[in-house]
């Protein structure tokens, strides 16, 4: 299972307040939360600031003073236009160009269609994309990651439309029917596709703007992925202002570690960056979803699982001898 660091990295991280987390439903903790400034692999480097660190700092800068300006504007149509364009040009500017980022609709080889996602996340070399006029239609096998984008999480009842959209393509068969494999290149086939295999299952995230009290926030994912299987829980919630929760799991010397998946970990968790604990939400989100792409391989998919074609003619004629 992937992680990303430890919590408990000392050069990074001076007494001050911990991470505040909850078990996972059915997850025996292990451990105690530590205490939690930064999340990258290597703290020390980062937190004394590089031009990559820069870069995506001032990103989010820009990202989060857009969206303010979106918040502003009168009509709600447009301001929910300019919010979903802020983040897909954030996401555009970490992500590799094999990926692009629109909005639409996933599907999958039996017929089954998601719900109507904000952000979609696929690759644009491999499988074709469907218009419906102007209405996209994504393979489930192109897709690496959805995410949810709202201005405002602030009920217990929008939450879970929320996680249900992200649910709706969680849900889709990604195999292919069983068919479906990993390609290492264009003549060399992988691992057969396994929906019980994280690595194989779309990443999904939320993005707001405004959410929930963090206690109360907490209370309402408990319920809901006590509800709900494994596979279908999200990998990311991101309040732009405030806070982003994760999966976390133990690690060694009995430290926690930042999970992308949460079928290793133990409990989930909330940063707290005007607290010092944890970095910029929306730097958390970059960081994850670009880790989550580069290890994201091509999956094949079969064009006559999706499409019908003729499969045979009246009649016909022998070939020419010797043709």
């Amino acid at each position: 299972m992937e992680s990303r660091g430890s919590s408990n990295v000392s050069s990074c991280a001076p007494s001050g307040p911990t991470l505040s987390g909850r078990g996972l439903p059915g997850r025996r903790l292990c451990g105690r939360p530590r205490v939690f400034r930064c999340l990258s692999p290597d703290c020390a480097r980062i937190c004394c600031m590089s031009l990559p660190q820069d870069i995506l700092l001032a990103s989010v800068s820009e990202a989060l003073t857009e969206l303010d300006l979106a918040e502003s504007m009168s009509h709600s149509g447009e301001s929910g236009r300019a919010r979903e364009e802020t983040i897909r040009r954030f996401i555009r500017r970490f992500i590799p160009d094999t990926f692009a980022v629109d909005t639409g609709f996933v599907i999958d080889v039996h017929g089954n269609v998601s719900r109507q996602i904000d952000i979609v996340v696929y690759r644009s070399d491999y499988a074709p994309v469907l218009e419906v006029g102007g209405v996209k239609h994504f393979f489930v096998e192109s897709v690496a990651a959805v995410l949810e984008n709202k201005a405002q999480v602030g009920s217990r009842d929008a939450l879970v439309t929320a996680l249900e959209n992200i649910k709706s393509v969680k849900m889709l068969d990604r195999t292919g029917g069983g068919h479906a494999y990993q390609v290492a290149d264009f003549h060399v086939r992988g691992e057969t596709i396994d929906r019980a295999n994280p690595q194989h299952q779309v990443w999904g995230a939320i993005i707001s703007q405004r959410s929930l009290a963090r206690d109360t926030f907490m209370d309402a994912i408990v319920e809901w992925l006590s509800a709900n299987s494994i596979h279908e829980w999200p990998n990311l919630y991101v309040d732009v202002h405030l806070f982003a929760m994760y999966y976390l799991g133990p690690s060694g010397g009995g430290q926690l570690t930042v999970m992308h998946w949460p079928h290793s970990a133990d409990r989930f968790g909330l940063t707290n960056p005007k607290e010092g604990i944890g970095e910029p939400p929306l730097v958390d989100l970059a960081v994850l979803l670009a880790e989550r792409l580069r290890t994201a391989a091509p999956i094949d998919y079969r064009p006559s699982r999706y499409f019908s074609s003729s499969r045979g003619v009246d009649g016909g004629r022998l070939l020419p001898s010797g043709a």
